[in-house]
């Protein structure tokens, strides 16, 4: 072939190629000689045993190209690394020393090739031969082990056969005997053998035996079948059945003779023992979850088993038409297929297959695996057996783990900035409330500052969106009724879905409690609200349901990752356009998205996915084109009653008091804001950059400390730690948590946002104020009385 006199490679093959020289320019006309002859390499040097070893214990090589000389190290050492190691890496002498007999040495010793650095135009044959030689090594021993396999298992089918068999050879000396005649005939193993055949024929017929066997061996001669008289051990007679076959060498000349003996008076008893085989092969045949086919020659069905039955029910009867008719519906041969490319080679042959399931249309993959049917008597494929498997659910198992991967590498680049940003954005958004409320309603610089503060709002958004579909988000989980939580946004809906969609509430009767926070169940449901307003640009109605369920197990399955168990469930369904498979198996990811540009972020549904997954429910998606759309949430029940959320006071001023707060707030900047707001609103603020500073400043201080106000995440101290050993020291202290850090770093500090009071950053000056007073106004667990609030 072209290919092979020249040296050429298919373009763009892949060489991975591990140089053992110390010069430079060197390397550089090898790897510029094996490009041009189409060879995409990428390449290591090593000058030195320890470099050589270091590379192969980090990458995998297909050629070593080594000096035969470098300073303090031979190259043919590179070579004793290799074999010591068991590696078949083609190694390659490219070097400037010239010499018939080092290279006869070189290539005795092992090494593939010996290349002269001035006749380098040699080197690329050189690495495709020594390639080719590998891969010819590596086919050879599998077809070794192959043959290996196959002599063992004949052993083994052999002894273990329920008939009896022998062999003898051309002198009709028995060299091999199964346990089944030496059963049937009463000897043991080493009593036959050796003897010859006609030994245990009865003595009237032994003379006939031996002329026959001895004639027989020389040829030409068809196997038959026949009857003898043999005789047992105990001198008993039985009459058998001796059906013969011939073992030929490479000539074709007779080297033995392989005899299954048949004791005709049990011919019943084996003929039963081949039925119930044949039986149990039918039941295993049967029994096999994956598809099973047998094609003749010609493409014919002759056997399938129930799966595939099951597959392709609507081209019953299978057995007798053409596969490429009952499993593809052409009317032509498939160009390529496996099965057709095991009747050409005669090798198995592996293929995996899109189709589309009949009756609902679902695309199910599957992998076909198709070996050869051989003719025992010639040897040659006389069919196929196919070998189907679905691998519907694997594959998609596979793309939740890949889509689980995409949000992992996002969750952690939000995670990563999340703490700081929010604390930018809190400065932002803090000092822009703080000018706001210094500027008089007809200040025309108002208008830029609210235009900042919204900008920071929609930054804190964003950033809370990503941390939701991540997963990372601080929550507040409470127990809900979510017909409660429903019916409370119910107005908002309205203004938000439009005059033109009609919005229907179903509440479901005796609804069980959930366990999530109230904040995010809102969220979840405006998104898809959103979603669905617009799937209908022209109106249309969208219904909001819940109901409790119970998850059985063969329901939960569908899911994958789902546990059965009681549930209850909150639908959001739509009469809009609908999705294709293809839409509905990327909704879930982040910045995936059909809408034009500048038209949405791509995270309102991945938020959604974030939201349920962290709250541990699970969300299923249904939708057909033109058809419309259904959310199916399900969040595990909780025990107990639904926890009242009280409403906020609309107030026209910030609550203010006179009490003493400790603030401890590591970012100087945030914990400026922090205490010039809370100074503005009448406390006495003392502040700490650290755990330690504010157990300093706490001890230092006469009067009473009404509040600490805490970072979660502080240097050489944490903030749960520090509230510890404050409120030790102050029993009658309350306690705010805050932080910009995502739900699992909180976590990992021991802080729960569901247990303690919690402010997540950014928040503006007017959420401080108001969480502040809250907590003042709560009754200290501690102090066991409630404080009055100072006038």
């Amino acid at each position: 072939m072209k290919q092979r006199e020249t040296g050429e490679a298919p373009a763009g093959k892949p060489l991975r190629v591990l140089f053992i020289e110390d010069r430079q320019e060197d390397v550089e006309l090898s790897v510029h000689g094996l490009r041009r002859a189409g060879f995409d390499v990428c390449f290591d040097v090593t000058q030195n045993a320890e470099e050589f070893a270091a590379c192969l214990d980090r990458s995998a090589y297909d050629v070593v190209l080594a000096d035969y000389s470098l300073p303090g190290w031979a190259g043919m050492e590179g070579l004793e690394i290799l074999q010591k190691r068991g590696l078949d890496i083609p190694f390659i002498l490219v070097t400037g020393i010239a010499g018939e007999e080092t290279a006869v040495d070189c290539i005795k010793r092992g090494a593939a090739d010996y290349i002269l650095k001035d006749r380098l135009v040699r080197l690329p044959v050189a690495v495709h031969r020594a390639l080719e030689e590998k891969q010819r090594r590596a086919e050879q021993a599998r077809t070794h082990h192959a043959l290996r396999e196959s002599e063992e298992r004949f052993r083994h089918l052999f002894e273990e056969a329920p008939v009896a068999y022998h062999e003898i050879d051309r002198q009709g000396i028995m060299r091999r005997v199964n346990r089944a005649e030496c059963e049937l005939l009463g000897y043991a193993r080493d009593e036959i053998l050796g003897r010859p055949v006609w030994a245990f024929v009865a003595p009237e017929q032994r003379d006939l035996v031996r002329e026959t066997v001895l004639r027989k061996m020389l040829g030409p001669y068809l196997p038959v079948v026949f009857e003898r008289e043999w005789m047992r051990r105990d001198g008993s007679r039985l009459t058998v059945e001796i059906h013969e076959n011939l073992i030929l060498d490479a000539q074709g000349e007779i080297t033995a003779i392989r005899a299954a003996v048949l004791d005709v008076t049990v011919r019943e008893q084996a003929e039963q023992a081949l039925r119930n085989n044949e039986q149990f092969l039918s039941s295993v045949f049967a029994s096999i979850q994956d598809g099973l086919s047998v094609l003749d020659a010609e493409f014919n069905i002759v056997r399938v088993n129930p799966a595939m039955e099951h597959w392709f029910a609507h081209a019953l009867p299978l057995v007798g038409k053409k596969c490429w008719q009952a499993y593809h519906g052409r009317s032509a041969p498939c160009e390529s297929c496996p099965a057709r490319r095991t009747l050409e080679t005669g090798t198995a042959a592996y293929e995996v297959k899109q189709r589309l399931q009949a009756g609902s249309q679902a695309v199910r993959w599957q992998e076909v695996h198709s070996f050869p049917l051989l003719d025992p008597g010639t040897g040659r494929s006389s069919g196929v057996i196919e070998y189907i498997r679905d691998i519907t659910e694997h594959r998609r198992l596979e793309e939740q783990f890949r889509q689980a991967q995409k949000r992992e590498a996002v969750g952690r680049l939000a995670g990563g900035i999340a703490h700081d940003f929010n604390n930018l954005l809190m400065i932002i958004r803090g000092y822009s409330d703080l000018l706001l409320e210094e500027l008089k309603p007809a200040d025309s610089r108002r208008r830029a500052l609210e235009e900042i503060r919204k900008a920071g709002e929609r930054a804190a958004a964003l950033t809370r969106q990503l941390l939701a579909f991540s997963r990372k988000q601080v929550l507040q989980p409470q127990i809900l009724d979510l017909n409660a939580v429903v019916s409370n946004i119910n107005t908002m809906l309205r203004r938000l879905i439009g005059e033109d969609i009609e919005l229907t509430m179903l509440p479901g009767a005796a609804l069980d409690r959930v366990q999530a926070d109230p904040g995010q169940v809102e969220q979840v449901i405006m998104n898809l609200a959103v979603n669905a307003r617009d799937a209908m640009p022209h109106g249309g109605k969208l219904t909001i349901e819940t109901a409790n369920v119970n998850l059985d197990e063969d329901y939960a399955r569908r899911d994958g990752s789902a546990a059965p168990g009681p549930y209850v469930r909150l639908s959001v369904s739509d009469t809009g356009c609908g999705m294709d498979a293809e839409t509905r198996a990327h909704v879930f990811e982040p910045f995936f998205t059909t809408k034009e540009r500048d038209k949405g972020t791509g995270l309102g549904l991945a938020t959604v996915y974030g939201i349920v997954k962290q709250s541990g429910g699970y969300i299923w998606v249904y939708s057909e084109v033109g058809q419309g759309t259904v959310f199916k949430i399900y969040l595990p029940r909780a025990p107990g009653s639904a926890e009242v959320r009280q409403q906020e006071e609309v107030q026209q001023t910030l609550p203010g008091g006179v009490e003493t707060i400790l603030v401890a707030e590591d970012d100087p900047a945030v914990r400026a804001l922090v205490c010039g707001a809370l100074a503005s609103r009448g406390y006495t603020v003392q502040e700490a950059r650290d755990g330690r500073e504010a157990l300093a400043a706490a001890r230092g201080y006469k009067g009473p400390i009404h509040l600490l106000l805490t970072d979660v995440v502080l240097p050489h101290m944490s903030g749960r730690r520090l509230a510890e050993r404050l409120l030790a020291e102050r029993p009658e202290s309350r306690l705010l948590y805050m932080s910009g850090y995502t739900d699992d770093a909180v976590v990992s500090h021991g802080v729960s946002a569901g247990k303690a009071p919690f402010l997540q950053k950014p928040f503006s000056a007017s959420a401080l104020s108001r969480k502040v007073r809250e907590v003042l106004d709560q009754p200290s667990p501690r102090a066991g009385r409630r404080r009055k609030r100072p006038r």
